[in-house]
């Protein structure tokens, strides 16, 4: 859920944001064509919501104290 939602969001604020928005004077009108895709994907990029750290971080630790925890279902490997 994820790694789907975020996909889905950003595809529906962008087309809502460009039916309210229609009117307006397109800035990428005025791009070079060399930096066309360049400033395209920037301008996707800063749409997007900022990055939060913590949260990645928090669930790293929670996968990493699962570990010790389970170590004892693991079979010893035998000695041959």
């Amino acid at each position: 859920m994820e790694n789907f939602l975020p996909y889905v969001t950003r595809k529906v604020f962008t087309q809502a944001r460009k039916m309210t928005h229609g009117n307006d004077e397109d800035v990428a009108a005025s791009d070079r064509e060399e930096e066309k895709y360049y400033l395209e994907r920037v301008r996707e990029e800063s749409e997007l919501p900022e990055y939060d750290l913590y949260a990645d971080y928090a669930e790293m630790v929670v996968q990493v104290a699962h570990l010790p925890t389970r170590t004892h279902l693991i079979s010893p490997v035998p000695y041959v």
